[in-house]
């Protein structure tokens, strides 16, 4: 006895169709609670970033009056080393003139 049977099967083509659909997500309307608490964090960021800056501008401002301190010692010790200089010269001075007189 033969038995003879038929499979039936769908030949395939290349890569199956995908029929893929983005959902189309919509942005829900803020809430008005929401809108505030953005409103709040922008100005939080807007009065972070202004901390920031005057935080920069003081440290600058230190950084410049250290220099003006350190140069106004080095001035005041340059003055004082002038001022040894020439009472050095005044009283050499003198001692020369007193010498003078008594020749």
């Amino acid at each position: 006895m033969l038995v003879l049977s038929t499979v039936s099967m769908q030949a395939q083509t290349g890569t199956p169709a995908r029929t893929t659909t983005k959902k189309v997500v919509k942005k829900k309307a803020e809430t008005p609670l929401e809108r505030t608490l953005r409103e709040l964090r922008e100005q939080m960021q807007s009065q972070q970033a202004q901390i920031d800056e005057l935080k920069r501008q003081l440290a600058d401002r230190d950084a410049r009056l250290t220099t003006a301190s350190q140069d106004a010692q080095a001035a005041n010790a340059s003055a004082a080393a002038a001022a040894s200089q020439a009472q050095n010269a005044l009283t050499a001075i003198q001692s020369n003139h007193e010498e003078m007189q008594t020749l």
